[in-house]
């Protein structure tokens, strides 16, 4: 018989959409201010999960990839650090290796929303190689 964990939910109702069967990866991140975090994956499939709390402290569940390793979401740097070992646990690679990849994506995705281009054409005229 194996024993269970219980961790206090401080933010409410979980979506009904979040997958918490016992076959799944779960991770749980609670950063100082008491805000949560829940990775969910099934380690056969990889269907990935990512369940944050919004500006109005309700959760919000997405389906996310290793393409796209935060979704819609814009997470702390606390935050991005949790979930890139989460990905590197789930997927048995190297946490630099999956850093990496996340903070070459992120850079990109900045570089779109504060220069109003896409990276291509932002390293085509200031240098630069977007792919890293």
């Amino acid at each position: 018989m194996s024993d269970h964990l219980a961790i206090p939910n401080l933010h409410g109702p979980l979506p009904d959409g979040l997958d918490l069967r016992p076959d799944r990866f779960i991770s749980v991140f609670q950063s100082q201010s008491g805000k949560q975090s829940i990775f969910s994956a099934h380690s056969t499939t990889q269907q990935v999960q990512l369940c944050v709390v919004d500006d109005e402290g309700r959760w919000v569940v997405e389906d996310i990839n290793y393409d796209d390793m935060d979704g819609p979401f814009v997470l702390d740097a606390y935050e991005q650090m949790w979930l890139v070992a989460c990905w590197a646990s789930l997927l048995g690679k190297p946490v630099f290796e999956v850093a990496r990849k996340y903070l070459t994506a992120l850079q990109a995705r900045t570089l779109i929303v504060s220069l109003g281009m896409p990276a291509e054409v932002h390293a085509h005229f200031f240098g630069g190689d977007e792919r890293g």
